[in-house]
């Protein structure tokens, strides 16, 4: 996931300028139709691409929507404080029957923030993250840009910094 993201990201960073816009958007339109011709075929796709033939595995994230299951469950049990920072990898494991298995985060950058450090915690995170965007986009620092776009991109399927404490997980 990663790697594609930054490939994405480095594509749009040295070529996002006026003069490529046409071909940038020919590129998506490309994208967008070969999505649209290959749909009839998704179920056997995504069992090739799987590690374990099934599709479910694609379908799912890798188990990832089971897991957000849990984890807005728990998010909605204590909402403004959360439970803890650091706290998942003791409370995640204690639902793995929910999930398939004993995750130790929540594979989600903003629900496992929310989850250890609620809604405190979001909120300061958020305002940081974006008046940091606006600074960068104001001040037309693309690399700044590109940087924060993948943590954002990258912190939709995976915890990043949020996600354990030192040397347990």
């Amino acid at each position: 996931t990663s790697i594609s993201i930054t490939l994405v990201l480095l594509f749009v960073y040295l070529f996002a300028r006026a003069r490529n816009l046409p071909y940038i958007l020919m590129l998506f339109a490309a994208a967008a139709l070969a999505f649209l011709l290959l749909e009839p075929y998704a179920e056997s796709l995504m069992r090739m691409l799987s590690r374990s033939g099934d599709a479910q595995e694609i379908a799912t994230g890798t188990s990832r929507t089971h897991i957000w299951a849990v984890v807005k469950m728990l998010i909605a049990e204590k909402p403004v404080l959360g439970w803890g920072y650091g706290s998942s990898v003791f409370i995640m494991p204690q639902y793995a029957r929910f999930m398939g298995h004993a995750a130790p985060h929540a594979h989600n950058m903003f629900l496992q923030l929310w989850l250890t450090t609620g809604l405190v915690g979001m909120v300061g995170f958020t305002v940081a993250l974006t008046s940091r965007f606006a600074i960068a986009l104001r001040n037309r620092e693309a690399f700044t840009v590109v940087l924060l776009l993948f943590v954002v991109l990258n912190g939709m399927s995976e915890s990043s910094a949020f996600g354990g404490v030192a040397n347990i997980t």
